[in-house]
Order: C-alpha cells, then sequence, then structure tokens
C-alpha cells in the first residue's frame, strides 16, 4: 500500500507499507521532526515517483495490485509519472483500510484529541465573548489566533463574518466594525500533532430578532437530533439521510 500527499511541488510525502517488512517514508525535505514520525527507514528525495518506483522494486513490489491511499490528493504529473515508472502495477483505491485502522485510537491519540477539545471550548469562549459592539472582525480573529497560538497548536484558517457579503481573503474585515443586532458566523480550523478541530458558532450581538432566534433554535434542534440518532454501525450517509428527513417534516415547516 502506499500513502501519498502531494499538494502543489512542495511538501511532498509516501509511505510505502508492506504486510511482512517495515515501511519506507519518502520525504523531500531533511527537515522533519524525528519525534513524530514512526517510520525508521526515512529517505530524502527531490523525485517522489522515481523514489518510489525504486523503492518497489527494491522490495520486488514492481508488479501486481497496490493499494493507493489518498489518490485523490494526487496531481495527474505524478501520477502519470508513476504509472510510467511502473507499467506492470495495477493501483487501486485503498482508502478504507487505512480508515479501519484510524478508528483505534492509541493513549496518545486520546490524549491529543482531548486537549483539542478543550482548546477548541477555549476559542469558542474566546470568540463569543470578544464579539461586541465596535470590535472589528479582525480584531476577534486576532483574539482567537492568540488563543490558539497560546495553547501550543497551529492555526489553519479562521474565518468571521458579519453582514452576508461573499466570502473573500482575509476572511475576516479589518475595518468591519461589529454592530448591535449584528448575526456573526464563524468557522475556525486548528491543528496540534497531526489531528484537526474544525467548529463553528454563531452568535447574535444583543437581543435577537425573531428571525435570527428562529435560525438558531433551528439548528440547536438539528445538533441534539443528531445525537439521538447516533448509534453504532450506523454510517454517515444514513444518519444524514434520519436527521435530513426529520428536519423537513419538522424544523423546516415551523
Amino acid at each position: 500500500m502506499i500513502g501519498l500527499d502531494s499538494d502543489g511541488y512542495r511538501g511532498h510525502a509516501a509511505v510505502v507499507i508492506q504486510v511482512r517488512d517495515a515501511p519506507v517514508l519518502l520525504v523531500d525535505t531533511p527537515y522533519y521532526r524525528e519525534d513524530l514520525v514512526a517510520v525508521k527507514d526515512v529517505r530524502v528525495t527531490h523525485n517522489l515517483a522515481r523514489s518510489v518506483a525504486d523503492v518497489l522494486h527494491e522490495k520486488k513490489l514492481e508488479k501486481g495490485k497496490i493499494g493507493l491511499v489518498e489518490e485523490g490528493t494526487i496531481r495527474y504529473g505524478l501520477y502519470e509519472e508513476l504509472a510510467n515508472r511502473l507499467p506492470k502495477i495495477q493501483f487501486s483505491k485503498a482508502d478504507d483500510i487505512l480508515e479501519r485502522m484510524r478508528m483505534k485510537k492509541s493513549e496518545n491519540e486520546l490524549r491529543i484529541i482531548r486537549k483539542l477539545g478543550k482548546v477548541a471550548d477555549r476559542v469558542a469562549d474566546t470568540f463569543i465573548q470578544g464579539t461586541a459592539p465596535g470590535t472589528t472582525e479582525a480584531e476577534v480573529a486576532a483574539s482567537v489566533a492568540k488563543e490558539i497560538v497560546s495553547s501550543g497548536c497551529a492555526v489553519y484558517a479562521i474565518y468571521i463574518g458579519s453582514d452576508w457579503h461573499a466570502l473573500k481573503w482575509p476572511f475576516y474585515g479589518p475595518d468591519r466594525k461589529l454592530r448591535n443586532k449584528d448575526m456573526v458566523h464563524t468557522d475556525f480550523w486548528a491543528a496540534y500533532e497531526g489531528y484537526i478541530f474544525d467548529f463553528s458558532r454563531t452568535v447574535v450581538i444583543g437581543t435577537p430578532t425573531r428571525e435570527q432566534r428562529e435560525l438558531l433554535e433551528a439548528a440547536s434542534e438539528m445538533v441534539k437530533i443528531c445525537l439521538q440518532k447516533v448509534k453504532p454501525r450506523l454510517t454517515v450517509s444514513e444518519l444524514a439521510r434520519m436527521i435530513d428527513d426529520e428536519a423537513r417534516e419538522g424544523i423546516y415547516q415551523t
């Protein structure tokens, strides 16, 4: 099985995983945190496709069926070069194998997830407390970023919108000051040791109007319905259909 990460022309990585042999990690820079890498055989390369092919030849895996993970992120040029260098290989999607493995969390992974949850709670509180008349969207974003960074996490993205303009960069207005009755939306992403939190919040400054209250209550009710419906062995698609059906019968008609 091969896991590939090829976002752009730099930052490439690939890991070749075998059942009966140690994995090989291929990276395009020697500057990485060894304490976060579990693979012992790490090789630096400036041509990922060629190095993947070399490893497969070395392991006598240059023909047959090979599983490919994260196939949807691979640039066409990289995939084409892999196919040309490995004409006897049949690539097939193997994301389901990795997804099943990821379901089983180690104690360290659980520690990371718990920490991220606590950081996310503090970030949400910072956002809610920071939304006040006269404060700009950018000032709220800055306070949120400070909380994320001071917690030892990395900021991935911050979106704060208090009006209904289309998304534009940056995702928070440096000149847009919050006003009474504004409905302020946000979406935050942050990462810690390979895990990411991503959540949204919506608040109304001051007393909400009837329409604003209905929107907030509908969203809250959707969350409650979701929590009630969740059970073991239920797929995400099944859960989504159940929630959507319930919403169409109830919430959307009120």
